[in-house]
């Protein structure tokens, strides 16, 4: 459904425009189809699925609507091979926690590109953070990165860009040596092929965890008044059936040797594994063709 949002704000009638049906390449239901936080103006929304393995190997599916023509256009894009991640093994148990699927987590589009992520088991990495990022000009794919480790289960990432271009963003860790919490790290440089930090703790968990279930309720969002402060909130064990939330935020640096600046106790209270790098991000790169673009029409 697409809602037009001016006639409502006005006490207006609600009106909408319905597409049933979406489609991936392979006829498959399109799964997980998230818009895109835009940020400035546009005439378009985008939205982003994914379509994984198979016969017609892996793929992101951008769709574009126009709020002028009424038309949901449709291009998939060829990335590297990806698989379903491996569920979360953890410190202290033999017991697993769910690693999610493939589903896109979230997207932005910013200044003619689009910046998403999601889970996804890479190569050696049994559940890592992939990024893309698509320029909507040609739908290049600029970037197409894997951030993991062969013993790490890196999970439910969330991603944004700030106003210069850098990335943001936090995602749920978890090994045989650390019980599940979150970690964040930004980009050093402000254009693709980024290169992300160590990553930092947010907050490192406490305990086992035997609820299986974990979530994609991570978050990074941009401070209204700051264009360089991003916001995060991630997920942590605190006992053994219980999860806790932080919340914490982090200015992006001016240059690639200046720190981050993790803000206070105010935000982010102390944590005896908080300034320590958790891992050493690695990366897999992959060539990419196009395929695929189709527009349908509703009156």
């Amino acid at each position: 459904y697409v809602l037009p949002k001016a006639s409502v704000y006005a006490g207006g009638n609600l009106h909408y425009v319905f597409y049933p049906n979406v489609r991936n390449t392979d006829g498959s239901q399109a799964f997980t189809l998230i818009p895109c936080e835009t940020f400035g103006p546009s005439s378009l929304e985008f939205l982003v699925t994914e379509q994984g393995g198979g016969v017609n190997g892996s793929k992101l599916g951008i769709f574009w609507y126009s709020p002028a023509a009424k038309t949901l256009t449709k291009r998939f894009v060829n990335v590297g091979r990806y698989d379903q991640p491996d569920s979360t093994k953890q410190a202290g148990t033999t017991k697993v926690i769910d690693s999610g699927d493939t589903g896109i987590q979230n997207a932005i589009f910013r200044s003619g590109r689009i910046y998403t992520c999601h889970t996804a088991k890479v190569g050696t990495f049994k559940a890592a953070a992939v990024y893309y990022v698509l320029n909507t000009s040609g739908f290049a794919v600029e970037m197409d990165m894997a951030v993991g480790n062969s013993t790490g289960y890196f999970t439910y990432p969330e991603v944004m860009v700030d106003a210069t271009g850098r990335l943001a963003t936090v995602w749920s860790y978890c090994d045989t040596s650390h019980f599940a919490g979150s970690a964040y790290t930004v980009s050093g440089n402000t254009a693709p092929p980024y290169k992300f930090r160590d990553s930092l703790y947010l907050r490192s968990g406490l305990s086992t965890y035997t609820q299986f279930r974990w979530g994609d309720y991570n978050g990074v969002a941009l401070d209204p008044g700051n264009p360089r402060m991003v916001w995060f909130s991630g997920m942590y064990v605190r006992g053994n059936h219980t999860w806790g939330t932080r919340i914490g935020a982090v200015v992006t640096p001016n240059s690639p040797t200046t720190s981050d600046q993790l803000l206070g106790a105010a935000v982010n209270l102390p944590d005896a594994e908080g300034n320590t790098a958790l891992h050493r991000a690695r990366s897999h790169t992959h060539t990419h063709t196009h395929t695929h673009t189709h527009t349908r029409k509703r009156k």
